[in-house]
């Protein structure tokens, strides 16, 4: 079955008595990892060693069957287990199947990864299995996000008016995972004073829009290093992984890429712009048209391939994905800088 991140508490009936497995997939980490407490919470209110199993995919690969050794294996301290494997892909697809059709205990299998093409055939048998549930978790819109921070002040008892609520939507980064913390200090602040206020979000959550992923992109690509490093350090300060990051660069350089190719055929610059860029990005319009002129197709090409490699360095080597990261860009930025320099 398929199911957005909003359903998840009206399926709670479901997570605790029908559902195997279930799938979380997406470009958006923050919203991945959230989802996956929430499903922790309500299938396991009480989790300790013993209910939560938590395997690798290493592990997987040399004990084909260890998911269906850990789930038919009775447990003397609780009914409820959950087995969660992190980084899923298409490796692990006939692992699962064979998990949904032995599974003898109340044993859930959580599966947590990143984006999953339609054809993926991990997301194809989550989606169509009666005992599996996929969700995509994406980036949250205004939407999304009005009703996250409502229901986690809710939650917290916490209140305030509709226009604090709308200073909370502004000043909030789109990342998830971002925005619980920017909320937990919040809160932290608060104390005892329920009734929360303007100046209240103002003196504690700065404006973030000058550190968001996107923001960081523009950066980026624009050869601004300092600022760049600015936005960066926020948001690894902020919980933000350093692949979440890379990818982000990844899809604008892509952006950067489709743009060149549409401006190179003539196309209309809006056209452009309707086409690669949001609403609320079209502040940056001018941005966006200058370093469409700036870079050329084939150093997209390589910053692209860069951006890659750095995505397998994080995941594969044993420098620190923070060193890994900043020097691809440093090495992006100096490109632009250079490219700027060129230009003039």
């Amino acid at each position: 079955m398929k199911a957005k991140p909003i359903q998840i508490e009206a399926l709670r009936k479901q997570l605790t008595e029908q559902y195997h497995v279930v799938l979380l997939f997406g470009s958006d980490f923050g919203v991945v990892s959230d989802c996956a407490e929430k499903i922790i919470q309500i299938i396991l209110p009480k989790k300790d060693d013993f209910s939560l199993i938590k395997v690798s995919k290493t592990q997987l690969k040399e004990h084909p069957s260890l998911l269906i050794d850990e789930a038919n294996t009775v447990s003397f301290w609780t009914d409820r287990r959950i087995i969660w494997l992190k980084d899923a892909d298409n490796n692990q697809t006939n692992a699962v199947e064979s998990f949904l059709e032995n599974i003898q205990t109340n044993t859930v299998l959580l599966l947590t990864t990143e984006n999953l093409m339609k054809n993926a055939s991990l997301r194809v048998l989550c989606e169509n299995h009666a005992d599996a549930l996929a969700i995509a978790c994406y980036e949250d819109s205004e939407s999304d996000m009005r009703f996250l921070i409502k229901e986690y002040l809710k939650s917290n008892n916490y209140y305030c008016s509709t226009e604090v609520l709308d200073v909370l939507v502004t000043r909030c980064n789109e990342n998830r995972l971002i925005t619980k913390n920017e909320l937990t200090k919040l809160l932290t602040y608060m104390g005892e004073n329920k009734e929360i206020t303007v100046s209240d979000v103002e003196n504690i959550i700065p404006d973030l829009k000058n550190s968001t992923l996107e923001n960081l992109c523009f950066c980026v690509a624009g050869g601004d290093q300092k600022q760049a490093d600015k936005a960066t350090k926020i948001l690894l300060d902020n919980n933000e992984i350093p692949v979440t990051i890379v990818r982000a660069l990844s899809q604008y350089f892509n952006k950067l890429l489709i743009g060149k190719d549409l401006l190179l055929k003539k196309t209309g610059s809006d056209v452009i712009f309707k086409k690669l860029l949001r609403a609320n990005q079209y502040m940056f319009k001018e941005t966006f048209f200058n370093q469409l002129q700036l870079w050329n197709k084939e150093l997209l090409l390589k910053t692209l391939l860069l951006l890659n490699e750095t995505e397998e360095q994080i995941k594969s080597t044993g420098t620190p994905a923070e060193v890994v990261l900043h020097r691809t860009i440093t090495a992006i930025s100096g490109l632009a800088r250079k490219l700027k320099r060129q230009s003039f």
